[in-house]
């Protein structure tokens, strides 16, 4: 068989076993076996050395190629494999609700770790204060994103200059609603940046943690800070 289809045919059996790892244990034991010093594709790199001088360029090209869509999956799916194990942790505190994944999304490109926080169960803490408190326990932040309809460009108007016929001077009602659920999305959840997600399950637990600690702690925190 010629190394392209043999590479071919790795591939597509390591990605499904990837995407079949259903825990870090299974991904890793997918990871060694691939990658790992014994692992099929290395034995192919050392492999190469038998090959005529002429062609180990290309078939060393084939095969790293390979070994970076293997790599590739295997960091995607440990993210989403760590991104799930933080929402079970976090599911389990009172007042915090991660985000849900919508059933027809097939992809999740892990941007944010995002999460509801319920201020009545932290004892009325606001969420500057969370932000505050978790970035002290060195869990870092990533801004949430302002809710669409307060932004600048529709409050004054300048957005009716990319419109044309009627669009451009009729009342747009829309934009006079209240969006209550968007604002809760705004400002009531905590982004965790995607770099995170590429710590190992302690990391997950640790980020769970320092959660229940500012619970623990939060009238306390209020009370000497406001909130």
């Amino acid at each position: 068989m010629a190394l392209a289809d043999a590479l071919s045919i790795l591939v597509e059996r390591a990605l499904a076993d990837v995407g079949a790892s259903a825990n870090l244990e299974r991904l890793d034991d997918v990871r060694v076996r691939l990658l790992g010093k014994k692992g099929q594709l290395t034995e192919q790199l050392k492999g190469l050395g038998a090959l005529p001088a002429a062609e180990r360029p290309a078939a060393g090209q084939k095969i790293n190629e390979a070994k970076a869509a293997i790599q590739t999956a295997i960091e995607s799916r440990r993210e989403a494999l760590e991104a799930s194990a933080l929402d079970a942790e976090l599911a389990k505190i009172e007042g915090v609700t991660p985000q849900r994944l919508d059933a027809q999304c097939t992809r999740n490109g892990q941007y944010a770790q995002i999460f509801h926080v319920d201020s009545g169960k932290f004892g009325g803490i606001s969420m500057q204060r969370f932000a505050e408190a978790m970035i002290a326990e060195g869990i870092p932040n990533q801004a949430s994103y302002p809710p669409l309809h307060e932004r600048d460009v529709f409050r004054n108007g300048s957005y009716r200059e990319r419109l044309s016929g009627t669009q451009k001077t009729e009342p747009h009602e829309f934009l006079r609603g209240e969006f209550p659920n968007t604002k809760r999305a705004a400002w009531e959840t905590y982004w965790v940046p995607q770099t995170a997600l590429l710590g190992d399950a302690e990391d997950m637990t640790e980020i769970a943690e320092a959660v229940r600690k500012i619970q623990r702690n939060s009238r306390e925190f209020t009370a000497v800070r406001g909130n």
